[in-house]
């Protein structure tokens, strides 16, 4: 999930505290809050899902100056948003049901966020890829994001016009296969791609080429099956992966 959210300094300055891994670089992109503590095992595995990014994360975090804030649940670090109900979302759900989210200039991570499972690896490379859209977006003039630009767009597309059909051959053997793929398409079609569909499209993708992505974790299968229904935009992600050094 990607979202909007202003950095609140006086919170992370009045709250921040360093943590120390012995062998875990990632230790140094990582903030904790002395309001909302969490376990060391949990702060270890974000951490592994840090280096699982390898040379991608790396580039991502450095070119964004990437932060990874994680505390107990959202408000807890921006309690100015406690209680809010973010558009579109279930209703009766307010953002400390989210397990994490990304934004301009960090990423957050929650142990407990509430009526959810904590996150996991997955999550940290697919909030990381957000990150990585917004990075290379702005290589690419008139676009704020790389899936704004007009080869993964050209790409995406070709995938949709064909995914009713690719679906039919390959989606029946996958659990809950049309939930997980329409949570990448989010209303496109052959003619118009969905901003946000393409977004998460890419984010998914992404994680899925450097260790796996969240949604294999949901339901095993996923990944081969967005090989599948999704080839020139994995295909086209992939290129950029490689430009970035991931062999």
């Amino acid at each position: 999930m990607s979202v909007g959210i202003s950095n609140n300094n006086a919170i992370f300055q009045r709250n921040e505290r360093k943590i120390s891994f012995e062998g875990i670089n990632a230790r140094k992109y990582i903030d904790l809050f002395s309001n909302s503590p969490v376990s060391d095992a949990f702060v270890k595995e974000m951490a592994q899902g840090i280096e699982s990014m390898g040379i991608v994360g790396q580039k991502t975090i450095k070119g964004q100056n990437l932060r990874y804030k994680i505390a107990q649940k959202t408000s807890d670090i921006f309690p100015e948003l406690k209680g809010h109900h973010p558009e579109g979302w279930p209703e009766g759900t307010t953002v400390d049901n989210a397990p994490g989210f990304s934004a301009v200039g960090f990423i957050a991570l929650f142990e407990k966020p509430i009526d959810q499972p904590k996150p996991n690896i997955t999550l940290v490379r697919h909030e990381t890829l957000h990150g990585l859209d917004s990075l290379f977006g702005k290589i690419f003039k008139g676009n704020e994001f790389f899936t704004d630009t007009k080869g993964f767009t050209k790409a995406y597309l070709k995938d949709i016009k064909n995914l009713p059909e690719n679906m039919k051959k390959y989606g029946k053997k996958v659990k809950d296969a049309d939930t997980y793929i329409n949570y990448l398409i989010q209303g496109s079609n052959p003619q118009k791609a969905n901003t946000q569909g393409k977004r998460e499209a890419f984010a998914v993708i992404g994680a899925k080429l450097n260790g796996g992505s969240d949604q294999e974790k949901l339901s095993k299968g996923m990944d081969k099956l967005i090989d599948k229904v999704f080839p020139n935009t994995v295909a086209y992600v992939e290129k950029l992966l490689w430009l970035l050094g991931k062999r």
